[in-house]
């Protein structure tokens, strides 16, 4: 009985009820309304029937009298023949209109009226007749005496009969309408009465719903709390996830990084090159999952920046050309001239859409060529759609497995040993920036992937306006005098972070969380703080927050957030908190001498 009452079951359950009693009011209320116009309508057909003939009979008894007294007036035999023809030729329509009225069903009242209509109407034809004869042999005084005392009289008595006759059928015709009337009066109140019933049971109903619908709203609520907190979950777990392992990842690629510059023998060399390029595969493979995650939970956020469409591309296609040309493989780029030169949007990941498709051209490409292919089109003044294209010679996609290519965590056989994310996450980038990507592939020929992008274009009215025409000339601090602070937790992270600054000529100090960073503030000028976000005791934020308190202008640090966490609110919530910078971990030498770049910058300018 409680399943019943479950508003799952109840609103269902409900409504059908509801709708088997509209379809029985609907059924029942069909068949009354088609019985009535039925027996109306039969009616009135019996009726207007009965009344056309006995109108045909009137008008034909009156126009054989206009006849026949014609014929007597008529000296032109000629005229008196035709005459005399279209006389019998009325008689023939009153006998065929009389036939037809006596064929159909008649009331008591319409067979008398009927029999007199008929009695009379056989003296006035048999008058006439006899008339019509006296007519032939000129006895004009005994045709005028027959008409007056026989046939006229007679066919009075004809009219009159008719004129009952017609008079019943406009009184069963009224009979009828008001009987219509009365059956309507009865639908109308059997439709009241199924819709007052119809209206209580769908009160009670909507009474059993909003009772369980309030018994259910407290569940709900909860319900809510428990999926909010799952998402809550959820970021601290790739927040997490990030900051795990980007820290130890951010030792193994920096000391990677440094020791490819050190002097050493070939073969360590080597295995130098492939531990980083290890690290770089596995960093870029976490970053994919962490955007897929993003893009399906609605958290994802593109960038908008003005670039120029051909520096952007450059990088990655020439990366990709190296390793086309290292494999063998012929590298093809076609970049139409009337591309733009200028758009606006998210860079970043258009490179990334590019770096997919290529790495998987080329991996799956044993001899051949890879061809690249990029266009536009302008879809009206500052929008422009790019119309990309990736081409190989390799392997190809049988056609049964193209349906779950871009499935995310999908795999066919193949792309052996991938995750299935890249081609996923190539997709839905595509789609948040308005286009789409689509593959063609024939197996054993090769595949082609075209995707679609919309982005702003941005007009220069004259590009050598860009160029500065009076230089400044920057007060550059002396690195030796450079007092750089490293606020870290990690000790590999430290080390890293203390070797790239020395390589770059600074000399650093190193703290290990906040509080041990205010500490050393009090006691020595720092001109630059590299501050990781998470660390215990006290956090990057909040010590930020007491620097920026303590320390004004000119004596506040320059501080630069170094921190695992990539998710897309950690670089506005670092710079809302008062950071003048924002490097993501693994820390690259050239990303770090760019923020270095910035400060400089912003100290020579004062």
């Amino acid at each position: 009985m409680n399943r019943f009452f479950d508003a799952k079951y109840l609103i269902p359950i409900g409504f059908s009820i509801l709708l088997v009693f509209i379809t029985i009011q609907t059924v029942v209320e069909t068949l009354h309304l088609t019985k009535i116009y039925t027996h109306t309508k039969k009616i009135v057909y019996e009726n207007n029937a009965k009344t056309e003939y006995a109108t045909t009979m009137y008008n034909a008894s009156r126009d054989r009298a206009i006849k026949l007294h014609q014929m007597i007036m008529l000296s032109d035999p000629f005229a008196k023949d035709q005459a005399y023809i279209e006389f019998q030729s009325l008689a023939g329509d009153f006998i065929k209109a009389r036939n037809a009225l006596s064929a159909m069903p008649l009331s008591e009242q319409e067979k008398n009226t009927l029999d007199r209509i008929l009695t009379f109407s056989s003296r006035a034809a048999i008058a006439q007749e006899h008339a019509s004869g006296l007519l032939l042999e000129n006895k004009t005084s005994e045709i005028h005496s027959l008409m007056e005392n026989d046939i006229f009289p007679a066919q009075q008595v004809v009219r009159d009969a008719l004129n009952y006759l017609i008079q019943l059928q406009r009184e069963a015709n009224r009979r009828a309408e008001h009987e219509a009337l009365a059956e309507e009066q009865q639908a109308k109140l059997l439709i009241i009465s199924l819709g007052g019933l119809l209206l209580c049971f769908g009160l009670w109903m909507l009474g059993q719903v909003l009772r369980v619908l309030r018994q259910d709203k407290q569940a709900l609520v909860q319900a809510e709390a428990r999926v909010v907190a799952a998402e809550r979950v959820k970021e601290e777990f790739l927040a997490n996830l990030s900051h795990e392992i980007r820290t130890p990842l951010n030792s193994i690629l920096g000391m990677t990084q440094i020791l490819s510059e050190t002097p050493l023998p070939a073969e360590y060399i080597e295995i130098v090159n492939a531990t980083h390029s290890t690290g770089v595969q596995f960093l870029r493979l976490m970053d994919d999952i962490l955007d897929l995650a993003q893009l399906e939970s609605g958290e994802f956020c593109l960038a908008q920046q003005s670039f120029v469409l051909r520096d952007g591309l450059d990088e990655v296609l020439q990366q990709s050309s190296c390793k086309a040309t290292i494999k063998g493989l012929n590298f093809n780029l076609f970049f139409d001239e009337r591309n733009p030169d200028k758009v606006q949007g998210d860079m970043r990941r258009i490179q990334q859409i590019f770096e997919h498709l290529l790495d998987n051209a080329i991996k799956f490409t044993e001899k051949g060529e890879i061809t690249v292919s990029v266009s536009s089109q302008l879809n009206h003044v500052q929008q422009v759609t790019l119309d990309c294209m990736v081409k190989d010679t390799g392997c190809g996609i049988p056609s049964s497995q193209i349906g779950s290519l871009f499935q995310a965590f999908s795999k066919t056989h193949v792309v052996q040993g991938g995750t299935g994310v890249g081609l996923a996450l190539c997709q839905r980038l595509c789609q948040r920036m308005g286009g789409t990507l689509w593959v063609e592939s024939v197996e054993g020929e090769g595949s082609t992937f075209y995707f679609t992008l919309k982005l702003q274009q941005v007009y220069v009215e004259n590009l050598s306006q860009a160029v500065i025409e009076h230089p400044v000339v920057l007060n550059t601090p002396d690195l030796n005098t450079v007092q750089v602070l490293v606020v870290e937790d990690n000790t590999m992270s430290q080390k890293v972070a203390t070797l790239i600054l020395k390589r770059m000529g600074y000399h650093a100090d190193v703290v290990n969380n906040g509080l041990e960073a205010i500490r050393a503030l009090e006691t020595k000028r720092y001109d630059v703080l590299l501050m990781d976000v998470r660390m215990p005791e006290l956090d990057g934020l909040e010590t930020t927050r007491r620097i920026l308190e303590r320390w004004k202008a000119p004596n506040t640090p320059y501080i630069i957030a170094m921190t695992a966490n990539v998710q897309p609110e950690a670089r506005s919530q670092c710079l809302a908190m008062g950071m003048n910078d924002y490097l993501s971990k693994p820390v690259h030498v050239d990303e770090l001498e760019a923020a270095f770049m910035r400060w400089r910058a912003r100290v020579g300018s004062r």
